[in-house]
Order: C-alpha cells, then sequence, then structure tokens
C-alpha cells in the first residue's frame, strides 16, 4: 500500500498528465494548472504531518539541502502557488518563438516585424522557398515562417513551459519521496 504522501504525488501527477492533455484548451488547462500546483505544493506537507513522529525523519529531511538553482525554483513554485491560491486564478500565456536563419533577416523583414508586432499572423509552411515572404491582407499582416517553440507560461516562469516546469517539479517531489519511503516507509 502507497504512503499517504506518495498518493498525493500521484494526485499531482494526475493533474500533471491532464496539463500534457489539455495544452490546446484554455480554461481546461487553467483549471488542471491550479489543481496541480495545489496538490503538487502540498506533498511535503503530507510528508511532515505521516512522518514527523519518527525521530530520525526530522534529521534526515532536515539535511536535504536544496541547490541555489533549486532554492529559486522553489521560490518561484511557491509564489505560483501563492498567487493561485490567495491573489488570483491562474492562466497561462502563450508564447511563440519563430525561427528565422540570419541571413534571411535582412532590413525589410526586420521593419516589417518591427512595424506589425503584436498584429502579426505567422503561418507554419511546409516549403522553405515560401518562407520570410511577408504579405499585407486586409486582416493585417501575415508571414510564412518555422515555429520553433511554443511556450505555455506564467509569469513566475516567464521564459519557460509551465508543463516543463511541472514535470521538473514533478520528479523533484518524487526523488524526495522515494527516498523518505525507503528509509520511513514499511
Amino acid at each position: 500500500m502507497a504512503s499517504n504522501t506518495r498518493k498525493k504525488l500521484l494526485e499531482a501527477e494526475f493533474f500533471l498528465k491532464h496539463l500534457e492533455e489539455n495544452l490546446s484548451t484554455t480554461q481546461e488547462f487553467n483549471y488542471y494548472l491550479s489543481a496541480f500546483v495545489s496538490s503538487a505544493r502540498s506533498v511535503l506537507w503530507i510528508m511532515k504531518k505521516e512522518f514527523s513522529s519518527i525521530e530520525s525523519w526530522k534529521t534526515w529531511y532536515d539535511s536535504i539541502e536544496p541547490t541555489e538553482e533549486e532554492l529559486s525554483f522553489l521560490g518561484e513554485i511557491k509564489n505560483l502557488r501563492n498567487r493561485a491560491e490567495k491573489i488570483e486564478p491562474l492562466k497561462r500565456d502563450i508564447k511563440v518563438r519563430i525561427f528565422i536563419e540570419n541571413e534571411n533577416l535582412n532590413p525589410e523583414l526586420q521593419a516589417f516585424l518591427e512595424r506589425n508586432f503584436g498584429r502579426s499572423n505567422f503561418e507554419p509552411v511546409d516549403n522553405e522557398t515560401d518562407l520570410f515572404k511577408p504579405e499585407v491582407r486586409e486582416n493585417g499582416a501575415t508571414m510564412r515562417s518555422m515555429i520553433d517553440q511554443l511556450f505555455h507560461q506564467v509569469e513566475e516562469f516567464p521564459d519557460d513551459s509551465i508543463v516543463k516546469v511541472a514535470q521538473r517539479y514533478v520528479e523533484w517531489l518524487d526523488i524526495i519521496v522515494s527516498e523518505c519511503e525507503r528509509r520511513f516507509y514499511d
């Protein structure tokens, strides 16, 4: 039988799976994101409740020293949870990064991007000869390009995909939960 801590981690993994499956929806994605953050942030609280009566557990738990990078990451996870629970519902933004080779980034294209930033439509294409040919249409400007990366992001992690952040957090939690169970759970 799984520990209560493991069950809470499984709950977080459940919501992570639904995040991954709902990238194309907005409302559902945001709901699963909020549920993920809440359940994932609860894992260590459940662990403390479940194992703190074991004398050597506290010594072991206190010996876990996150790196500076992990501390920064965990701080932003905490900020995300605090925003979700105390300030406003979470919502992801979508950021698209396009790939433009240097030889194609000419002054004309740069001017086009500057002039139409925020109003441009980017259409993925298969034929490289059609790339980077801006057109102006009735409904605004269009440029065909290859999408290099699509980010589902939140303000706490502006340069990372929130799904990758969630995956990283679950992996980090799983290491701690697995070690805790190995040492203290029958």
